[in-house]
């Protein structure tokens, strides 16, 4: 068994399995949040719980001692991601204001990092302060308004996980890196937004939100 695992580059394989799973998780979210979002609530705090794992990962990663610390990494990204995801789903009838806010915390904030780069400082707290504020009023107008909040969040938290799982594979390739350079260089550069990457991002999350919210909104 462990001569399999040795046989892939688990570690290279790791952004490639993230992109996947954010655009299966945004995928869902965009389109079918409405219909599903006990579920697709459940699916975006797997996300959370995801990246919550390779954190605590991170942290834990001079302490490891196995042969094959990848499998550690990819064993307890699993483990973080299932928990979150089990909880999401247990708690929805009770705390589905609680669980909204968290969520709507996550994407703000790691929205912010993806466009503005990784804030330090007072704007960290601020950021994360601001992001709780955001996720607060989700929630709260998800328990109150419903149909309309629940498509409106779904809608555009799914267009931001399917630009995040889109946006690293499509830079990549030369005539979209170079198209993305260029509108930056002419008409971003020196803004809020960091970078090429993150302008396409920015770009691929609301048309993903429209199509989404358009999508959903037909539905009855």
């Amino acid at each position: 068994m462990e001569g399999i695992f040795e046989s892939f580059d688990l570690a290279s394989m790791l952004p490639l399995m993230g992109s996947v799973a954010y655009f299966s998780v945004g995928f869902t979210l965009c389109f079918k949040g409405f219909k599903s979002f006990k579920l697709s609530l459940a699916a975006l705090f797997a996300v959370l719980g995801g990246y919550t794992g390779f954190r605590l990962f991170l942290l834990l990663e001079d302490q490891i001692t196995a042969d094959n610390p990848q499998i550690v990494e990819f064993a307890i990204i699993g483990i973080v991601a299932l928990i979150f995801a089990t909880i999401s789903y247990s708690l929805y009838d009770k705390a589905v204001v609680i669980l909204t806010t968290f969520a709507g915390c996550y994407l703000f904030y790691n929205g912010y990092i993806d466009f503005l780069g990784d804030p330090s400082g007072m704007s960290k707290t601020k950021a994360l302060l601001i992001g709780l504020g955001f996720g607060l009023v989700c929630g709260l107008a998800i328990h109150f308004i419903q149909r309309i909040a629940i498509k409106t969040f779904t809608s555009i938290s799914g267009g931001y996980l399917l630009a995040t799982g889109a946006a690293p594979q499509l830079i990549t390739i030369e005539p979209v890196n170079e198209f993305c350079s260029q509108i930056y260089r002419d008409i971003f550069y020196g803004s809020i937004i960091k970078s090429e990457q993150a302008l396409l991002l920015v770009a691929l999350a609301l048309l993903f939100a429209l199509f989404g919210l358009a999508s959903q909104w037909k539905d009855k």
